[in-house]
């Protein structure tokens, strides 16, 4: 499976990344952008399955990509977290096409779960 890691900061990029290479990603299979804009252009070049993003992004929020993402590649599956999580920003990411949200800092599990959310399978 192709992912896309879409946030501005380095730590939260590598934590994420280190904990898909936890659940067995290759490192060859996991992109990073750290803007909307840029993470929208992967998305149009590139064949992703399931794509991270973090909701605060700079050129295009992250609401807002998972919404041209959904519009342009609807099989891909978008999971939406953020630092600084509120009920409207939930119902927004879900509303928009999310497949599933989480409150970073994270967890294996919390990872783990959203990616079995997003693909609709008990093993990832």
């Amino acid at each position: 499976m192709k992912v896309l890691i879409v946030d501005p900061d380095t730590t939260r990029l590598r934590t994420i990344r280190s904990i898909l290479a936890n659940l067995g990603y290759k490192a060859a299979d996991v992109d990073s952008e750290n803007d909307g804009e840029s993470a929208l252009n992967s998305v149009k070049r590139k064949k992703y399955d399931i794509v991270f993003t973090c909701t605060k992004l700079p050129r295009m929020d992250g609401i807002a990509l998972v919404s041209e993402i959904k519009k342009d590649k609807p099989a891909v599956s978008v999971i939406v977290y953020s630092s600084e999580p509120s009920k409207e920003e939930v119902v927004a990411s879900i509303k928009a096409g999310a497949s599933s949200y989480f409150v970073h800092p994270c967890s294996v599990s919390d990872i783990e779960d959203s990616l079995k959310r997003a693909v609709g399978k008990s093993k990832v």
